[in-house]
C-alpha cells in the first residue's frame, strides 16, 4: 500500500510571513495541529505544529503540564500582554521547524508508520524533490490499516466460498 493512496492533497498551508496569530487562527478555525509552511511555488519550507507554537508562550510550563498532568497552572497562562503581542506579531518563520520528517509518494504505508514512530509524530509531510505533495496522519493510516484488514477478510471469505474443482 503507498502512502500516496491515503494521504490528503487539500492542505491548510502558510507562508513564511503569516504571523503566529494568523497560524493560531488557521489551527483554531480549520482544527489542524499542523501547518506545512510553503513558499508561493509549493516548495516546503517549513513546518509548523500548534505544539510548537504553545512552546512559544509556555516554554517550561509545557513540558511541565505534558508530563506531570495534576498541576495546576499558578499563573503560567498569565503571560504579559505586551509579551503575548509581541509572540502574536512574529512571523512562522522564525518558529518553524526547518527540516520537518518527510516521504515521498513511493513510500509505503508500513515504512510511514515506522518513520512517525521512529520521528515520534502524528503528522507525516510528502514531499517529492522539495515540492508539498500531501499529508497523512496517524488517523489516515488507521484507516488505511482497516481497509487492508476488510480487503483481507473479504478477499479470505471469497477464496473459502468458491467451489473447488474436483478432478
Amino acid at each position: 500500500m503507498k502512502i500516496a493512496d491515503w494521504m490528503k492533497t487539500e492542505l491548510v498551508t502558510v507562508a513564511g510571513e503569516t504571523t503566529i496569530e494568523e497560524a493560531i487562527n488557521l489551527l483554531v478555525e480549520k482544527r489542524v495541529g499542523t501547518l506545512p509552511v510553503v513558499a508561493a511555488d509549493g516548495r516546503l519550507l517549513g513546518l509548523v505544529t500548534m505544539k510548537r507554537i504553545l512552546k512559544q508562550f509556555l516554554p517550561d510550563f509545557f513540558d511541565l503540564k505534558m508530563n506531570i498532568d495534576h498541576i495546576e497552572d499558578f499563573g503560567a497562562m498569565e503571560l504579559p500582554s505586551r509579551e503575548r503581542q509581541a509572540l502574536m506579531s512574529r512571523q512562522v518563520a522564525g518558529v518553524m521547524e526547518r527540516n520537518p520528517v518527510t516521504v515521498s509518494t513511493e513510500c509505503t504505508v508500513f515504512s510511514a508508520v515506522n518513520i512517525m514512530s521512529r520521528h515520534n509524530i502524528y503528522d507525516l509531510l510528502i514531499a517529492d524533490k522539495g515540492f508539498l505533495k500531501g499529508l497523512v496522519s496517524t488517523v489516515d493510516l488507521g484507516v488505511a490499516f482497516l481497509h487492508w484488514i476488510k480487503s483481507s477478510a473479504e478477499l479470505s471469505e471469497k477464496e473459502s466460498s468458491s467451489p473447488q474443482d474436483d478432478d
